[in-house]
Parts: C-alpha cells; structure tokens; sequence
C-alpha cells in the first residue's frame, strides 16, 4: 500500500513538472511566435529606461528573464525538496534499525549484548538528529505552511475570477503546485513518525525470550523509551504528518469562503 502511494506520488511530482514546464514554454515562446518580443514582455517586469522597438535590447531582456526565471526554478525546487529529502533520509535510517532490532542474535550473549549497543546507540544519533532538524527547520516549516495556507486560498481566488485563458492556465498551475509544496514535508515527517512507532514492533518481534535475564532488563528500559515515537514538530506544537496537510487545506477553504462571502 505504501509503495502504491509513493508511486502515485511520484507519478503527480512528474505530471506537475511537465504541466509547469510547459506552461513556462508557453509564457516565454509566446511573444517570439507572435513578434511582439519588442512590445510585450512575457513577465511584466518594470525596466527603468525604454525597450519597446528596440530588437536586440528586447532579445536580451528576453534572455535576462529566462535566465532569472530557470534560476530562481531550480532554487525554488531544491530548497522545497530538500526538507523532505532529509525527513525521507531519517525514516530509512528507522527502517533500516528495525530490521537490526528484528534480526538481533541470540546465539551468544555477548554478541547480542554489542549488537543491542550498537542499535540503541544508532537509536540515539537519530533522535538528536531529529532534535537539530527542529531547531533548524521549525521556524521555516511554520511560515511556509503559513504561507501555503495562504497562497492555496488567493490562487484558487484567484483562479475563480481570472478573465482570460492564460491567466486561468497560470493560476491553475500555481493552485496545483502549492498543496504539494505543502503535502511533501508532511508525507515524509509522517514517514518518521511511523517508522518510529515500528521499531518497538521489530523489538518485540526478536527472539528476545531466549536471552538472560540481566539483558532483557536493557531491552525492558530501551522498549520504554521506544515507546515515546519521533514525531517532527514545528510552531504551536504541531506535528509534521499528514492530518497538517489537511488542517492546512481546511484553513485555506475557510479563508476562500470568507472572501467569496466578502463579495456577495
């Protein structure tokens, strides 16, 4: 079933790439096919001196605005990626110690004993881990899902009341792309928080009964701090997982309804 969401998911990131791709193309040819490359500007930028007429100042602007724009693109994309990249990373790194969890020897004690260590060690790495990626990302995961919250309530605004094609296509890309923005780091902070809850499973499903009594007193004391899950959280003491994403698509309809309410 997972596997299933991640391919869906992956299927929409590329299906949102090629819609967004294509309409770039489309804003940037659009003045080169019509030849209004020196009246029109496919981003309407303000330049502080007179292009229009002017062929090779306009083609220059022109090269400008692309070259800004893929720019801006590309860090625009890594920065929203890279958040949930990490969470992803962190939530392997927990699925990858419950199998060890699950796969502890219990042929001799004192293998078992550093095996055990090692795991609780690693255990531990990953929750400060955790802890440095609050301190580092919080602030920033709180304004942008403040922002999305936003941002998805003016487009799809926007979008109701747009009065030409290409103003419809344009905001109808930006509505689609930012609940994404949105659903990535929730879906992989959700990821950690399950992966998480998993490791006392794997624990409890060792061959723990067949090793000594003094060693089952650590693996009693490391099940009791196993079973306090890593759960991501951000401003207000909200949890990174899915139900945020639909808090935030809730708020964001409110807010519709209150600016469709505003202009009846």
């Amino acid at each position: 079933m997972k596997e299933l969401i991640t391919k869906r998911i992956e299927r929409l990131r590329k299906l949102l790439c090629v819609l967004f791709s294509s309409v770039v193309v489309a804003i940037f040819v659009e003045p080169l096919l019509t030849r209004k490359i020196t009246e029109t500007r496919p981003i309407p930028i303000w330049y502080p001196f007179e292009w229009e007429r002017k062929l090779y100042l306009s083609l220059t602007l022109y090269l400008y605005e692309i070259a800004v724009t893929i720019s801006l693109l590309i860090i625009i994309v890594s920065i929203d990626t890279f958040v949930g990249s990490v969470l992803l990373i962190i939530g392997g790194q927990l699925e990858s110690l419950g199998y060890r969890l699950k796969s502890l020897s219990t042929d001799n004690g004192s293998i078992w004993r550093m095996q055990f260590k090692n795991c609780a060690e690693d255990y531990y790495q990953i929750y400060q881990l955790c802890k440095k990626f609050e301190e580092i990302f919080s602030t920033m995961i709180s304004f942008q899902a403040m922002f999305s919250c936003l941002m998805i309530c003016l487009s799809g605004y926007a979008l109701i009341r747009a009065e030409t094609s290409e103003d419809s296509m344009r905001f109808f890309l930006f509505f689609l792309c930012m609940p994404y923005q949105v659903f990535f780091p929730c879906f992989a902070g959700n990821q950690v928080a399950e992966k998480s809850e998993k490791l006392l499973f794997y624990l409890y499903s060792s061959n723990w009964p067949e090793i000594d009594t003094r060693y089952k007193k650590m693996l009693l004391l490391f099940s009791i701090k196993l079973n306090r899950p890593i759960i991501i959280r951000f401003g207000f003491i909200k949890q990174l997982r899915l139900r945020t994403f639909t808090e935030v698509v809730d708020i964001s309809y409110k807010i519709y309804a209150v600016l469709q309410h505003a202009q009846k």
